[in-house]
């Protein structure tokens, strides 16, 4: 009888090892705007989302424990309605991806979601049902866990995470009705849908290579040959380009470079680092300009001091005309010289 108990206990302990949800979730939230409430609200909330986040099974793929993706919800409450249970935050979204054979992590997402309003009174059960999404907690927490495990796999093979990113775009769809912010079509160029449905255009396709290239080919290869791995993440880069003059208006290669900008720097230096993020950050168009023109600007002039090519791409990107076979060419005159520099 204790034999087989033992077997029992090695046989569960074995399996518990072998697998897990996807996502270690931490939240942190941050309510010193608002007083005079029991602080229990906020813990309660806390305890909660991490429940949900950490307890569901996200997709049919097995996780070992040591496998799951950290990421975090940096949520700062700004004003709470405790009569009806509305929560206005925003809120900080971060995760991380490991690098190959070494203890460095990646920046994998950071994104900065302005509208983080949804309702939580005290003791409410939290459920989540993708078909008839009635409510905006979880609404909010699957639309990140979605994403986040989906650019995760990206990184492991080209689109790897494609079937879990239609769930996301699936639920934003499904979230239109709802009656907060940052879900509509079209609303913003930074909120919700616009992520996720810039993320899985096809215009988009260069990123997604992008994400593949940087982390397997490059960062992962950096323990086992760092040249090599160098080389690779420098060929990926021009994909940043070419994702930018693809589609253009999308402000994900800005976003992308926004939270990688520690990674190459590292790798390559401060100089290149700015380079890499001035070409996707300067927009050709006015309405980029409307609400971000004195921080453009001022980045312009600094270039200028720094370097002289980043301008003269940029003037010839503006001339219309100008070809766009020259505007490529200047474009490519750049990243050669950027190649000869990180060698």
């Amino acid at each position: 009888m204790k034999r087989i108990i033992f077997i029992f206990l090695t046989l569960f302990t074995l399996s518990e090892n072998c697998s897990a949800q996807e996502l270690l979730a931490k939240v942190n939230i941050n309510h010193a705007q608002i007083q005079g409430t029991d602080d229990s609200v906020f813990e309660e909330l806390k305890q909660a989302m991490e429940d949900f986040i950490n307890g569901k099974q996200w997709t049919t793929l097995q996780f070992q424990k040591n496998e799951r993706i950290n990421c975090s919800f940096n949520i700062t409450v700004t004003k709470y309605d405790r009569d009806n249970g509305v929560f206005t935050c925003t809120a900080l979204i971060q995760a991380n991806r490991p690098v190959y054979n070494s203890a460095y992590t990646s920046t994998l997402l950071n994104n900065s979601d302005q509208n983080f309003v949804f309702k939580y009174m005290q003791f409410d059960q939290i459920d989540f049902n993708e078909e008839n999404v009635d409510n905006q907690l979880t609404a909010l927490m699957a639309y990140y866990a979605y994403l986040i495990i989906g650019m995760n796999l990206d990184t492991f093979a080209f689109k790897g995470g494609e079937e879990i990113l239609q769930q996301c775009m699936y639920l934003v769809n499904n979230c239109q009705n709802l009656d907060f912010p940052g879900w509509k079509s079209f609303d913003s160029d930074r909120n919700r849908f616009a992520i996720i449905n810039d993320y899985l255009d096809g215009g988009m396709e260069p990123l997604r290579q992008l994400q593949y290239d940087y982390y397997r080919k490059g960062l992962d290869e950096m323990a086992n040959n760092a040249e090599r791995g160098r080389t690779e993440i420098t060929t990926a880069l021009e994909l940043l380009k070419k994702a930018h003059q693809d589609k253009p208006l999308s402000l994900l290669p800005q976003i992308w470079t926004d939270y990688k900008k520690d990674d190459i720097e590292h790798l390559f230096g401060e100089k290149i680092a700015f380079i890499v993020d001035s070409l996707v950050r300067i927009k050709g168009t006015s309405e980029y300009f409307k609400d971000s023109e004195p921080e453009v600007y001022k980045k312009i002039i600094l270039g200028l001091t720094d370097d002289i090519r980043i301008i003269l791409v940029k003037l010839a990107d503006r001339l219309t005309n100008l070809s766009t076979s020259t505007v490529n060419y200047c474009y490519n005159i750049l990243w050669s010289n950027i190649n000869l520099e990180s060698s």
